[in-house]
């Protein structure tokens, strides 16, 4: 299965290990994990980013809300398990 993440960005979610709202990234726990080496691939421009999206080998930065790519992903039928995080009280 794929998921379409803005623009013109589509991935395969056999790679996907989660999906978070872009407000997590002002945490230091995630920018910590942002410096980590792995690639950043940024799908629209600065201010409009609204999640962020971890996979085996890249970070994408997205336009598109955590909870629609979540809607996306179940309107596929897809039932694997994708950590999708808005707030998270480790991350505070």
């Amino acid at each position: 299965m794929f998921l379409h993440l803005g623009g013109s960005t589509v991935i395969s979610l056999k790679g996907v290990i989660g999906i978070f709202d872009y407000s997590l990234t002002k945490t230091n726990h995630v920018n910590n994990y942002f410096n980590n080496g792995k690639k950043i691939i940024k799908i629209c421009e600065d201010d409009e980013f609204k999640s962020f999206i971890i996979t085996n080998k890249e970070i994408y930065l997205s336009p598109i809300a955590a909870n629609t790519l979540k809607k996306r992903i179940n309107s596929q039928n897809f039932t694997e398990k994708v950590n999708i995080l808005q707030e998270h009280p480790t991350f505070k």
